[in-house]
């Protein structure tokens, strides 16, 4: 099985997304300088990781992208980036990176620019994704939507924007998480589960139709029903994270709080759901969990 490392590089980004869970304001001016960067990777290869992610913030805006991708694929690993898509657009960044990447993740949150510029707070944000969408070739294409409440009634549109694109392999539709701007503005923002399940059945259909996998992130199993072998906790690799101070956190990605309730006893899904945020169960409760039996 794949070990994937996340590995967050740069702290700033040009978007202000109103639910962003990279914790900027904390972050201050945090830059992984290429020598760190390659410290972090050779160290993580003996370990036996094969995969890493470069995340931040906008790692894309590193003043030493292209080099930390080419230190990573040296070490012979396989690349993927995070995105908004803001760098990419420039054609002649990339023109340099797309040879050096094997998954390409975007994060597109609206169908338009109204919906998406307005969630961004950047009113370049989209127009700039549609251009990076336009010259990708080569990496699987992969699309994370974060829904809330300001775009949950549009996620049939964005199913049909995301995946009616050239090239993208994955429709990834994620729940808000709890954490840096998702935690501040949780309660504005957060919607319950069922709003986001009433339109799993056309955004799978959708997603089938197009020939695009659709997952399912930051949403309990259980919930899930029938579309829960969508939900991407089954499709997790070993992983592990790196702090902004470059120290490993071996023990797998750092989350906010999730938690089982009695509602989870006896389920079988146990192992592979992490439950819910807290934030969640303190706005919505947990009416909606149901334990899955043998």
């Amino acid at each position: 099985m794949t070990r994937c490392l996340e590995l967050p590089i740069f702290f700033r980004c040009v978007n202000r997304c109103l639910f962003c869970s990279s914790d900027m304001r904390a972050a201050g001016a945090h830059v992984l300088s290429l020598k760190e960067i390659d410290v972090v990777l050779r160290k993580m290869k003996r370990r036996g990781f094969t995969h890493v992610t470069f995340t931040g913030g906008e790692p894309t805006l590193h003043p030493q992208f292209i080099g930390a991708l080419q230190a990573a694929k040296a070490l012979g690993y396989r690349t993927q980036v995070v995105t908004n898509g803001s760098a990419l657009a420039i054609a002649r960044l990339r023109k340099r990176a797309l040879p050096l990447l094997d998954e390409l993740c975007v994060s597109i949150h609206g169908h338009n620019a109204k919906l998406h510029d307005g969630l961004t707070q950047n009113p370049k944000s989209f127009s700039r994704i549609r251009k990076t969408l336009a010259g990708v070739r080569g990496p699987a294409l992969i699309v994370n939507t974060v829904v809330n409440r300001l775009n949950v009634s549009s996620l049939p549109a964005i199913a049909e924007f995301v995946c009616g694109q050239r090239g993208v392999k994955q429709f990834w539709v994620s729940g808000l998480i709890p954490e840096g701007e998702g935690l501040r503005n949780y309660e504005q923002l957060a919607v319950p589960y069922k709003e986001i399940l009433k339109n799993v059945p056309r955004l799978a259909a959708t997603a089938a139709r197009r020939g695009v996998a659709i997952r399912f992130f930051a949403i309990p199993l259980c919930t899930l029903g029938e579309y829960r072998a969508f939900n991407s906790a089954l499709y997790k690799n070993p992983s592990a994270a790196v702090s902004r101070s470059g120290k490993v956190l071996a023990n797998g990605l750092p989350m906010p709080k999730a938690v089982k309730t009695a509602r989870c006893k006896g389920c079988v899904l146990r192992t592979s759901c992490p439950g819910i945020w807290e934030p969640y169960k303190r706005l919505f409760g947990d009416s909606e969990l149901k334990a899955v039996k043998a």
